[in-house]
């Protein structure tokens, strides 16, 4: 009814200063309904609880991604310190939702919720609020991998990851 109303009132008050075909741009504009987003080919997943210090990279790494069919869900699972404050900056990207549990869930009720209730992609990332990507194509990269090789097997394999001492009291350890 607004977008009616708004064409009602182009069609008695038009603008002065534009010609005609202008006018009828705009109201074919109104009258035609907005795409609906398209449904995201690939969710990242971020449970999360407690992690503060990390939660910040994670969330970078993830929206770093040159995957444009992607959300990004962090799942907070009744954090205590400042979790949530630090994922209030990224609500500005329309790919990034943060998700506050009323209650601490435990990890894998935490997963389970994420992965049945709010993830809506058709691949699914879990990325720990602890972890992080470190190559922006790495989104784009597997999902060109999965679409070359279709069938119902899917394998998951963990490369590696590097453990970091925040306190720098131990050098970094590369483990494939």
């Amino acid at each position: 009814s607004l977008r009616e109303s708004f064409r009602q009132n182009l069609i008695r008050h038009p603008f002065k200063l534009n010609p005609e075909s202008d006018l009828e741009r705009l109201i074919t504009m109104i009258e035609t309904p907005k795409e609906t987003p398209a449904k995201p080919a690939v969710t990242i997943l971020i449970p999360t609880c407690n992690q503060d210090i990390y939660i910040d990279r994670a969330i970078s790494s993830a929206l770093m991604q040159d995957f444009s069919a992607l959300e990004v869900i962090v799942i907070d699972d009744a954090s205590t310190d400042n979790t949530e404050s630090i994922c209030q900056k990224w609500l500005h990207d329309s790919r990034f939702r943060y998700v506050r549990n009323p209650r601490n869930l435990v990890r894998v009720r935490n997963y389970q919720y994420g992965l049945r209730d709010l993830a809506s992609g058709d691949w699914v990332l879990m990325l720990d609020g602890d972890d992080y990507l470190t190559d922006a194509g790495f989104i784009k990269t597997a999902w060109h991998a999965l679409q070359s090789h279709p069938g119902p097997d899917v394998v998951f394999v963990q490369a590696g990851h590097r453990v970091q001492y925040s306190d720098h009291s131990q050098p970094d350890i590369n483990i494939l």
